[in-house]
């Protein structure tokens, strides 16, 4: 018989290179862009293994499918078979999506059936579902990755009490990634030096496990009238 389990998260994201052909974070600058989308989704993964909830990444590579509902949809259906009752899905472009405001969702999620966090273009950042609430053929079926998602999965979540967590970004271009260095701190400041120089930061993302002295590393990379940086 199989375990019923509680919360899992899935991280649903393109590889590196995937993403870095389909993003120009920064013009003509492939190797800049594949490191950028590195960062991203290194961050995303840290980020939700350090709610301590069961953490399932597919990547492009892996996915199954015709097309990006069908292969979300499909991935979504894989977890529940493994006995989850409950699912929390991003994706890898919301760097101020925190550990906190996932448990958020899973905490909303043993009152509800489902749970939306809308990003300001229209399209979601984070998406919670009971599994009672996942119909895989209307699910693949949503407005992916268009202007109208969001009142897709609106619409959608009318027959399952889905309600709101607060309103998000994400970075699809180099509009959104500058926005974003200006409203964040200490992770804007590791893409902001990987913007500027061009240089390999991914082997030291480690949210504040640095292998090196992350006070004098970025201060040699970033510009000098940068605002100070704040480090626990």
């Amino acid at each position: 018989m199989k375990s019923v389990q509680h919360t899992a998260i899935l991280v649903f994201t393109r590889t590196s290179n995937d993403e870095a052909k389909a993003k120009a974070f920064v013009k003509a600058n492939f190797k800049v862009n594949q490191q950028l989308a590195k960062l991203l989704i290194s961050k995303t993964v840290l980020t939700a293994e350090n709610t301590g909830l069961p953490t399932f990444v597919s990547y492009s590579s892996q996915q199954k499918g015709q097309n990006f509902g069908e292969r979300l949809a499909n991935a979504c259906q894989d977890i529940f078979n493994r006995g989850f009752e409950r699912l929390i899905i991003i994706g890898n472009d919301s760097p101020s999506l925190n550990s906190q405001l996932i448990l958020k969702a899973n905490t909303a999620l043993n009152q509800q059936k489902m749970l939306i966090g809308p990003t300001d273009d229209g399209g979601t950042y984070l998406i919670g579902l009971h599994q009672s609430a996942f119909n895989f053929e209307a699910f693949k079926n949503l407005d992916w990755q268009t202007e109208n998602l969001l009142s897709s999965i609106l619409k959608y979540g009318q027959n399952h009490g889905a309600s709101q967590l607060n309103q998000l970004f994400d970075i699809n271009s180099t509009n959104d990634f500058y926005r974003y260095a200006f409203i964040l701190k200490e992770e804007a400041a590791l893409l902001y030096a990987l913007f500027k120089k061009g240089i390999t930061l991914v082997n030291h993302w480690r949210i504040k496990q640095f292998t090196i002295n992350p006070k004098l590393y970025l201060s040699s990379l970033l510009p000098q009238r940068a605002p100070p940086l704040r480090f626990c």
